[in-house]
């Protein structure tokens, strides 16, 4: 969305710029229980998806943490990058609630086990973690990205803070956990978004449509391999 008003301010015309939607296959995932990683049964779970190593998102998810008591935090990093947020975990007196998983561990099966997935890169321009969180039902905030902002509605199917905003960060985490109603709504509203926009038979559709009415071809009568229910076939000439 940020990519095509930058070209629609500089006057290109709506028929030479197309949006297609992101998409994620609806498969099940399956998860560990709390207890086999150690994570305390009791206490609300914020997962917090990779994030690339030059991004500090993560950074303001840990200093949020010292407004949100007994919750904790799970994410993955690289090597380097772990070491780093357990010094700041240490330093901000919140190293007991924050785990840190290596490369190898996969990020669909803890945040199955979460409460709440707070997408917290600054430098995220897709958001493809928001729309893994809503196929798996859990609740979102965006934390400053441009991606999260382009596909959540705040307040509707998730909530959205500012980037290096620990305060409201905390602030929007703390409303999520301490209110069921708020926190089921959100979660079925993200589901339904991922439904409607981001399942692979519909969105493939839509890419498909594009790249036909970029390529000026007439969709086939009846060519499905991949049977996704209409038309998937390729051309030499277009290059995705």
């Amino acid at each position: 969305m940020d990519l095509d008003a930058y070209f629609a301010e500089r006057g290109r015309l709506t028929v030479h710029r197309h949006q297609v939607p992101l998409f994620l296959p609806d498969t099940p995932t399956e998860a560990p229980t709390r207890a086999d990683l150690e994570f305390d049964e009791d206490a609300p779970l914020v997962f917090v998806p990779p994030l690339p190593s030059s991004d500090r998102g993560i950074d303001t998810v840990v200093r949020a943490l010292t407004r949100l008591p007994d919750v904790e935090v799970a994410t993955i990093a690289r090597r380097r990058r772990r070491k780093a947020l357990r010094r700041l975990a240490r330093d901000t007196g919140v190293e007991a609630r924050v785990r840190v998983f290596d490369g190898s561990a996969a990020p669909g099966r803890l945040m199955r086990l979460a409460d709440l997935v707070a997408v917290a890169g600054a430098e995220d321009s897709l958001g493809l973690a928001v729309i893994e969180a809503w196929q798996l039902g859990c609740p979102v905030v965006g934390a400053g990205g441009l991606g999260p902002a382009a596909l959540i509605r705040h307040e509707r199917d998730g909530l959205l803070t500012a980037s290096n905003d620990s305060v409201g960060l905390a602030r929007g985490i703390g409303r999520v956990l301490e209110d069921p109603l708020l926190r089921d709504r959100l979660a079925a509203a993200g589901r339904k978004a991922y439904e409607a926009n981001h399942m692979p038979g519909r969105a493939i559709g839509v890419w498909c449509a594009t790249l036909r009415s970029i390529a000026g071809q007439r969709p086939p009568e009846a060519i499905d391999p991949l049977g996704l229910g209409g038309g998937a076939e390729s051309r030499t000439d277009i290059t995705v």
